[in-house]
């Protein structure tokens, strides 16, 4: 369930900033907090695609993040299967890169934009943080993660966060959400 749920999910949010035939956001760079198996990096790739020769900007680069090796190599083939199945003749799959931890500091993860320079703002385009709070020791843990992912994010950015439908995932979601709308209000 949790492709399914992600994919819709990113359907809605794809709809809500203009659609796809006329949306500007189409997000290249991709993290991934708590990728477990990847089946949300998979939704998110089977909708957005990836980079073709052609010029279309598609996703260029995947980033997860997960503490257990055994699901870091299990995502790591799902998501190289998918490119792989997808179109043999690719010109530039994307990158794929993994990390056991989400640091304050972009040392494990690149902070440079594609012309080499420093960018402006975080380097991702989507955030994921798909079925993890919960597997938090505590709230506290869910808001850091929360918000240093949200640092991560380019300035137009989004921050897509999915939990099950329980008193605790609906906690840790209204805890992120009123963290954020506190420290970063709408226009």
């Amino acid at each position: 369930p949790n492709y399914a749920i992600t994919k819709r999910v990113l359907l809605e949010c794809q709809s809500l900033l203009g659609g796809p035939a006329v949306c500007s956001w189409k997000p290249k760079r991709i993290v991934d907090f708590g990728i477990g198996c990847g089946s949300a990096t998979a939704a998110a790739i089977d909708l957005f695609g990836y980079q073709n020769g052609s010029g279309d900007e598609r996703i260029e680069w995947v980033h997860g993040i997960d503490p257990s090796l055994p699901m870091r190599e299990c995502s790591k083939k799902l998501i190289e299967g998918m490119f792989q199945n997808e179109n043999a003749n690719m010109a530039t799959p994307p990158r794929v890169t993994f990390s056991n931890c989400l640091s304050m500091s972009p040392s494990n993860i690149d902070d440079t934009d594609t012309s080499g320079g420093q960018s402006s703002g975080g380097t991702f385009d989507l955030a994921l943080f798909v079925y993890t709070a919960t597997d938090l020791p505590d709230v506290t843990s869910c808001l850091a993660a929360a918000a240093l992912l949200f640092e991560k994010l380019k300035p137009d950015g989004v921050f897509v966060m999915i939990e099950p439908g329980t008193p605790d995932g609906f906690n840790s979601i209204r805890a992120v959400r009123n963290m954020l709308l506190d420290c970063c209000p709408p226009h």
